[in-house]
């Protein structure tokens, strides 16, 4: 069986989160950093961009739906379909932390208010959230995407220059919950040997 392909440029942008799932769900995968689209990859991109995931099954575009379909594949998106919807809705709250942070770029006023209204809403949400499922991980007892989801959206700050969890008591389980997905020996092997020279 041939290993699967994740084609994105050589940064993190919207390629790091399907990257991030593949190296927790233990799956060895081609990691395609091209430096740009040329005719023959165009071709191939039902939307004409990157990151672009194929493997004997599917060839797929948009980084949710590959991290999605790399986390129900191998297992690691939940025990159940409850579990499964847990999942999905805290990896998809990532994104309403995220956007925001994205859209006040540039904009002090609007930074501002996203590092004081937003972004603590979002953490003791998290916080919370982890305590009611015992404060090790978010659904159900073992690791799932929705955890490692949370660890990119924190990794992706503290890259951008913005280390939102600060002060280690404010919000003590969710760094206590980076660490240990950090530490997952197939993430940490992934996390050891990514490229220090991203631009984005």
């Amino acid at each position: 069986m041939s290993q699967p392909t994740l084609y994105y440029f050589n940064g993190r942008g919207n390629g790091e989160y399907p990257r991030l799932i593949l190296s927790f769900a233990n799956v060895q995968f081609n990691d395609n950093r091209v430096n740009g689209i040329d005719d023959a990859l165009k071709t191939r991109l039902p939307f004409g961009q990157l990151p672009f995931y194929e493997d004997e099954q599917v060839q797929l575009a948009q980084s949710k739906s590959i991290a999605r379909y790399v986390a129900q594949k191998y297992k690691v998106a939940g025990k159940n379909e409850v579990e499964v919807a847990l999942s999905d809705a805290i990896a998809e709250s990532i994104y309403d932390l995220v956007n925001p942070f994205l859209a006040a770029r540039g904009d002090a006023e609007k930074t501002e208010k996203f590092k004081t209204e937003t972004a603590p809403r979002f953490l003791n949400n998290w916080e919370a959230l982890l305590l009611k499922n015992g404060g090790k991980n978010f659904v159900g007892e073992s690791f799932t995407y929705a955890d490692v989801a949370v660890f990119h959206a924190l990794d992706y700050f503290k890259f951008a220059g913005v280390d939102l969890l600060g002060d280690a008591t404010k919000y003590p389980t969710l760094n206590t919950l980076t660490k240990s997905v950090s530490e997952i020996p197939s993430l940490k092997a992934y996390l050891d040997k990514r490229p220090t020279d991203s631009k984005f």
